[in-house]
């Protein structure tokens, strides 16, 4: 369930920071530890993410570049 909340916050952030440059994510009661709830909660900028995705887009190129070729 959590992975699960996740990924829906991951597709939120992502329609967010297409139109801001920064927005916050937070994630009340994201699973237990310690005996009590944990909250997940993170303040994340469009250049965060650019980076945190960079090696993704780079090894997308040359199969996209191969398969546009193709056509």
């Amino acid at each position: 369930m959590a992975i699960q909340r996740l990924k829906d916050a991951e597709k939120t952030l992502e329609r967010k920071l297409s139109t801001t440059l920064e927005t916050q994510i937070s994630l009340p009661f994201i699973t237990t530890g310690c005996n009590r709830a944990q909250t997940f909660g993170e303040k994340l900028t469009r250049k965060q993410t650019d980076e945190l995705t960079k090696d993704l887009v780079e090894a997308t190129k040359g199969p996209v570049k191969t398969s546009i070729g193709r056509c």
